[in-house]
């Protein structure tokens, strides 16, 4: 199985082996419509080209239901979308949702062929690195949360770090202003941690020979798929910033644009990159071949990351965070995601007001926004590495202390903001996580998260995340759902709005996921609404209560998993071009 790079064996808590890992790989995302939230029909799952993630449910009791009361009627706007998007997949053995339905057939063929979770987890994982270059890359980093058939919850932490010769200043000009080398650029680039990871967590966890995991990728990548409208748009939406550096116009640019919906989209140079990886493991990308390479393409853009910082790379395992809300345990992930401890107070702060209002009401997006406002406060103020900053996570996490921010909450008017705390070619992208740090003080991040001295550069760091995967189990202990998303600062939000409307608003796991979703993240001072969601009234009534409140389009791709009587649900979010598939 290769050597065992790079794990920290010392951090964060270490938990029995076990399997049976109910793990969810990707985003999902479903609508409510207009009037009462309805579930769209489930679509049973096809004979799969391959893909899922959660193993066969057992034969257990019937769970609760998420709400004792009857929901109240979901006040959402009638040209509200989403809700005839959604494709729910229902399956009896394993389910597996990700931003990419190529990747999640992959992973339910790993299911089908006798492998676990972990196994399905890390063969989706490289296969968005092929099909999904915007976001699921071997340049980047991440975390998993995996939870043992015997209940032990164990979190993976892969995060990015930063080189040795990084520095607190390095992108903030002589005036104090954030430079554009944090977000684009070889200066922008952090040591990865994705291959790492995926290989500690199979080498502790998986069944499958680690080259079959890897083997759907390879040729994927030398056969080439057929791309996509949601995949072509995000590489036309990228053109310019491709076009600075010769590797990724060749390789993802035609004529200085992206390549046409239908076009069969090969990488070669990556499919070499990973046949490297199926064969050396870890090794070869860290210190081997692939590892030379990338310093020699780092080094020529000025880049920072050296071999040793390569060579130096370690995975790590910590202790997860355990929150109760209403009877149910949510599992996510500690710091250095900041999205675990920022879902928690949004969750704590909530849920002492009984009974929850209506859905789209103005009193309830006014008591979520300064839930999110508070919460966003304490993330900016405290959170980062917790291997170099001190946090008072305990305090943070408490019910307690939840009370003392509710209380801080006028019913009917906006709360002004807390201020945030001043303070051969190798092919595959590299993500441009160092913008992730407070690169610039007191200044807005790519994100517009203004955020502290907690997070400042440091050599070795690893940049605060708004990743958020989480495991929720019922009252009587039982699987409930898994979910995550993409979408930078807005991560939180977006998991704590499924989980609540799920929860409070006892919506069927679909209509959750395309419910219409706000936003509040401290500073700005702004509520963000998607774009005709909500109906006028609650929005004037959140603008009388003193709120400014402003319209986007879709930032976020929630996918989830739920354990149904017949098995399992998954939800591909339809806001961005995800997809489930199970047997």
């Amino acid at each position: 199985m290769g050597p065992n790079l790079g794990v920290d064996r010392e951090s964060g808590q270490r938990a029995q082996l076990g399997m049976r890992i109910p793990l969810l790989i990707g985003l999902v995302l479903l609508t409510a419509c207009s009037g009462s939230a309805r579930a769209p029909t489930v679509v049973p799952a096809a004979p799969p080209a391959g893909g899922a993630v959660l193993p066969p449910a057992p034969t257990l009791p019937e769970a609760p239901a998420p709400s004792a009361a009857a929901p109240s009627p979901a006040l959402v706007a009638p040209a509200w979308p989403l809700a005839e998007r959604v494709s729910p997949v229902a399956a009896e053995h394993a389910i597996v949702v990700s931003s990419h339905r190529i990747a999640s057939e992959v992973g339910v063929d790993v299911l089908r062929r006798g492998g676990n979770a972990v196994d399905a987890a890390v063969a989706v994982g490289f296969a968005l690195a092929v099909v999904h270059p915007v976001a699921g890359n071997i340049g980047g980093g991440g975390f998993m949360v995996i939870r043992m058939r015997d209940g032990i919850v164990r979190a993976l932490d892969y995060r990015e770090a930063a080189p040795a010769r990084a520095t607190a200043a390095m992108y903030v000009d002589s005036t104090g202003n954030a430079l554009a080398s944090s977000i684009t650029g070889h200066l922008s680039v952090g040591v990865p941690g994705s291959v790492a990871g995926m290989f500690e967590a199979h080498h502790t966890l998986g069944r499958l020979p680690w080259k079959d995991l890897v083997a759907p990728a390879i040729q994927l990548a030398r056969d080439g798929f057929l791309l996509d409208p949601v995949r072509s748009r995000q590489i036309e939406r990228e053109a310019d910033r491709l076009a600075l550096f010769p590797a990724s116009r060749a390789q993802f640019l035609v004529d200085s644009a992206a390549p046409s919906p239908g076009t069969r989209f090969r990488q070669p140079d990556l499919a070499r990159t990973l046949q490297l990886i199926a064969d050396s493991g870890p090794s070869v990308f860290y210190r081997g071949q692939v590892a030379d390479l990338l310093v020699q393409e780092i080094r020529r853009g000025r880049g920072l990351v050296t071999k040793e910082d390569l060579a130096g790379y370690r995975v790590k395992w910590r202790a997860p965070i355990e929150i109760a809300y209403r009877g149910y345990t949510v599992y996510t992930m500690p710091p250095p995601s900041g999205g675990g401890v920022t879902l928690a107070e949004i969750l704590n702060v909530m849920e002492g007001y009984a009974p929850t209002p209506p859905f789209g009401s103005a009193t309830l997006m006014h008591l979520q926004a300064e839930a999110m406002r508070r919460a966003y406060a304490d993330r900016n103020a405290y959170l980062g590495d917790p291997d170099f900053v001190h946090m008072p996570l305990e305090r943070l996490l408490s019910k307690s202390y939840a009370a003392e921010l509710r209380g801080g909450i006028d019913a009917r008017h906006a709360t002004p903001p807390v201020p945030a705390a001043a303070g051969p070619r190798v092919e595959g992208l590299l993500n441009d996580e160092m913008d992730d740090f407070t690169s610039a003080p007191g200044r807005p991040n790519l994100f517009g998260l203004v955020q502290g001295a907690a997070n400042a550069i440091a050599p070795g760091k690893r940049m605060l995340s708004a990743m958020t995967p989480s495991i929720v189990l019922d009252p009587g202990g039982r699987l409930f759902m898994v979910l995550g998303s993409p979408g930078g600062s807005r991560i939180p939000t977006a998991v704590y709005q499924v989980l609540s409307d799920v929860i409070d608003q006892g919506m069927p796991l679909p209509a959750a996921i395309a419910a219409p979703r706000l936003h509040h993240q401290g500073l700005p001072d702004t509520v963000y609404l998607e774009r005709d969601g909500f109906v006028q009234e609650s929005i004037d009534s959140l603008s009388l209560m003193g709120h400014k409140v402003s319209a986007w389009n879709y930032k976020t791709e929630v996918n989830a998993v739920q354990r149904t009587d017949g098995g399992w649900v998954g939800v591909a979010d339809p806001r961005r071009g995800g997809g489930a598939a199970g047997y």
